[in-house]
């Protein structure tokens, strides 16, 4: 995937990193009621946009980031801003290999410097839903999964 033109964060994954880390813009406050991962549909509809363009703009008034991992698309700042999340918190993964998703889907979860980790799986992915759950609790974040339909 080539880089963004937008004024976003983009951070290129190189395929022989085992982790991935990133300094948070600045310490938290508040916590999250409950960590959980959402499966998504690989075209979510309308509705299910809305909704989770309104829980990532609640999401993006905590100090901590937004990670897009392997997007298939990146909203323009303006869209972002149109919807109340602030651009300046996301961080755009493109992945050099898309085999690396899940790893960095959960490293990003658990570091602990994401509100909110969002992935696009194209194929089956190595990590059952429980473990995914379990990188999204240990970091206190939301997940969201955007899965190809042979993973849902």
């Amino acid at each position: 995937m080539a880089a963004t033109a937008y004024s976003l964060n983009t951070v290129k994954l190189n395929p022989y990193w085992s982790e991935f880390k990133i300094a948070t813009p600045a310490s938290h406050s508040g916590q999250l009621s409950r960590s959980q991962v959402q499966f998504l549909p690989y075209s979510p509809d309308d509705k299910q946009k809305k909704l989770l363009l309104c829980r990532l703009a609640v999401l993006s008034r905590q100090h901590r980031w937004i990670t897009l991992i392997a997007p298939h698309f990146v909203p323009s700042k303006q869209s972002l801003e149109r919807w109340g999340i602030d651009p300046n918190k996301v961080l755009v993964v493109d992945a050099v290999n898309t085999a690396n998703v899940e790893k960095v889907f959960v490293s990003a979860c658990q570091s602990g410097n994401n509100s909110a980790v969002l992935a696009w799986l194209d194929k089956r992915s190595s990590y059952d839903a429980e473990e995914l759950e379990q990188a999204a609790s240990d970091g206190d974040c939301r997940g969201f999964v955007f899965a190809a339909p042979s993973f849902q």
